[in-house]
């Protein structure tokens, strides 16, 4: 006699892993996080790139000023590549050839372009500019190669931009220099000031004067407080002129902040 008998296999799965649905919920929380952290990536980009345009125009303008100075007896160069050129005996050009490869140059998403009429009448200069060949001004540009639609940033700088001098002194000095600094300024304004100075360097040297509220006619008298401070200096924690800013504001006095380069 054949006895048979039959044994079930059982198969059992793995209960481990995702579902359809877990995938896709996955999937939409990853899309709403970059769809929150691309704009500020783009905004940190742009800043990125507009702190090193304002750079670059900073060493342009160095290096025109160096070049006037020392090489263009007062004029400036009219385009990049001149100021690359170094002049007899210099270990350094006025500008490095990467920022001077033409009559543009792009630089962390930025083009850069300079501008110069030449005077006639200019002097070569020590580095091989011709007679009639430097500019008794310049213009330079940063366009922004591909700007957002409503946060475009767009710099320019030129040589005409008013100087301004402030001395402290006693009266004889100044009235010394005034004749030197008529000669070398162009048509310049003076205005004389009596000041004192309050503080220096972190040391209180007097304390402001007390004025009364009006003078001898009965005008008002105003008091005017300047402060000259460096961006990097701080106070607690925060820069300088901020510190300032606010506790003015918070005393209710009126003030005008001008920031100087």
């Amino acid at each position: 006699m054949l006895a048979t008998s039959s044994v079930g296999v059982t198969r059992v799965r793995n209960q481990k892993g995702f579902t359809l649905i877990d995938m896709l919920f996955v999937i939409a929380i990853i899309g709403l996080l970059c769809t929150l952290a691309i704009p500020g990536l783009m905004r940190a980009r742009g800043a990125a790139q507009s702190a090193s345009a304002v750079g670059t125009m900073r060493v342009v303008n160095s290096a025109q000023l160096s070049f006037a100075i020392t090489c263009g007896v007062g004029f400036y160069s009219p385009d990049f590549p001149t100021l690359t050129k170094k002049p007899p005996l210099a270990s350094d050009a006025f500008l490095g050839a990467e920022l001077a490869s033409g009559p543009t140059f792009v630089k962390s998403g930025y083009n850069f372009s300079m501008a110069g009429t030449p005077l006639a009448g200019a002097p070569a200069s020590c580095n091989g500019l011709p007679v009639g060949g430097a500019a008794p001004g310049y213009a330079v540009v940063a366009d922004q190669l591909d700007p957002p639609a409503n946060n475009g940033r767009f710099f320019g700088s030129n040589a005409a931009v008013p100087m301004m001098v402030i001395a402290v002194g006693s009266v004889d000095r100044i009235a010394q220099v005034i004749p030197e600094l008529g000669g070398v300024l162009d048509r310049p304004m003076m205005t004389l000031e009596r000041v004192t100075v309050c503080k220096r360097d972190g040391l209180l040297l007097a304390p402001p004067d007390a004025l009364p509220g009006t003078d001898a006619r009965g005008m008002a008298l105003w008091q005017k407080l300047t402060i000259f401070t460096s961006e990097a200096a701080s106070y607690q924690g925060q820069t300088v002129h901020r510190a300032i800013t606010r506790r003015l504001r918070a005393a209710g006095i009126t003030f005008r902040v001008a920031a100087g380069r």
